[in-house]
């Protein structure tokens, strides 16, 4: 029966929310995962949203939470050219321009290394379609771009 009404109203709302969380999130790589966090506290909240008197405005309340949780981490995130330290993300370095950066670090890296993030970074493959391409499972995938990216910052913050 919760089931049968979070349909409805994710039916209902997710058009219309998607574009009020597109309007307002600082990036638009990151209006998928909003929505994703948005319609987990709708799930874990049904009972009380079918006895809620406005639950479309209790989601899209959630949903402007949500938005400034994640513009705030975005934003932190993107400081990292002024804080390498502090940066949470350190994947996000390696995106769009800051990516030619890498080439310095080639040596550093193994070659199966530096094709991983190519393909991760630059070419855009997905972590299961990388997970193909090697072998191996998506979570090993993510664990090994996470040791590769991990390997650079200890290396970046030592020539700092």
């Amino acid at each position: 029966m919760n089931d049968n009404y979070f349909d409805e109203l994710y039916k209902t709302t997710y058009d219309n929310l998607r574009q009020f969380v597109k309007r307002r999130s600082m990036n638009n790589d990151i209006v998928d995962d909003i929505l994703q966090e948005v319609y987990i506290e709708v799930y874990r909240h049904i009972d009380h949203l079918k006895t809620h008197g406005n639950n479309i405005g209790w989601i899209y309340k959630t949903a402007d939470n949500k938005i400034k949780k994640f513009n705030y981490i975005y934003s932190r995130n993107m400081s990292c050219s002024v804080s390498l330290e502090e940066c949470e993300d350190w994947a996000v370095m390696f995106k769009g321009d800051n990516f030619s950066e890498l080439d310095e670090y080639r040596e550093i890296l193994r070659e199966d290394e530096y094709l991983l993030l190519i393909k991760k970074y630059d070419e855009g493959y997905s972590h299961k379609e990388l997970a193909d391409m090697t072998g191996s499972s998506v979570a090993g995938c993510k664990m090994k771009l996470s040791r590769i990216v991990r390997k650079l910052k200890n290396i970046i913050i030592k020539k700092q």
